[in-house]
């Protein structure tokens, strides 16, 4: 998963190393490891070269092992297993994020109209240690559009992923009803069709009967959709380039 990171410097200066971009860097781990392990070991092998925004790492593979990757002042910064003592991110460095959320001691809900990411991830981190429910987590860290660090910037969706059972289950503001969808179901064989969702159809439960082929009509019928989210230019700007919402 990739989140938002403004202080990110990427190791673009290791000019003798390959480079991808930060959304192609997260392709190209899924595509050669298996586990968080060996992407952990093989951090060093790519640079990244920055083309949209800064962002910071956060892996986890079917063994539930986690860990978070960022890049600062150009170098990769990895915390894993003994570095890694909550299993949570938000859009701040981890380290800051762990020395600030001792700061909101044992009610980080306290004043949570200011649901910073230094809050977000304390009240991640209190309701994995009292093993809350997903569920109850989400709504805790949700921006409700009202908050004083995001005026008119609601949480658009959230997805959980249970790594160890390969299930996803996602809403999003605009259908809050749960959907779900086992990757057992899905034919990641080479050759099978990509198969596309818009995330917002009004369903509830598996998703898999509402999977269809990828078409680009398909995709150009969720830009424009979209078009009064996203402003004319980059609706332009996505059908040209063909990407994908």
């Amino acid at each position: 998963e990739m989140l938002q990171l403004d202080d990110t410097i990427y190791n673009e200066s290791e000019t003798q190393k390959p480079f991808v971009n930060e959304s192609q860097w997260t392709q190209y781990q899924l595509d050669q490891y298996a586990t968080t392990e060996e992407v952990v070991q093989n951090i060093d092998k790519l640079r990244i070269v920055g083309a949209f925004v800064g962002i910071h790492y956060f892996v986890a593979d079917a063994q539930g092992n986690a860990a978070t990757i960022e890049f600062l002042d150009g170098k990769p910064v990895v915390h894993f297993q003994k570095t890694l003592p909550v299993a949570a991110l938000s859009n701040d460095p981890y380290d800051k994020l762990l020395e600030k959320s001792a700061d909101w001691g044992q009610d980080p809900l306290a004043g949570q109209w200011r649901r910073t990411s230094e809050r977000r991830f304390a009240i991640a981190a209190r309701g994995l240690t009292q093993s809350l429910p997903a569920q109850d987590i989400f709504d805790q860290v949700r921006l409700n559009g009202l908050a004083w660090d995001a005026i008119f910037e609601p949480t658009q969706w959230n997805i959980l992923y249970e790594t160890t059972s390969g299930q996803i289950t996602f809403q999003t503001r605009t259908s809050p009803r749960a959907k779900s969808i086992s990757l057992a179901e899905v034919d990641f064989s080479p050759g099978a069709p990509v198969l596309v969702l818009d995330m917002n159809s009004d369903f509830e439960g598996s998703a898999r009967p509402y999977l269809k082929r990828y078409s680009d009509e398909f995709n150009a019928q969720l830009i424009w959709q979209n078009r009064f989210l996203l402003g004319k230019k980059k609706c332009q700007q996505a059908l040209e380039y063909g990407q994908t919402f």
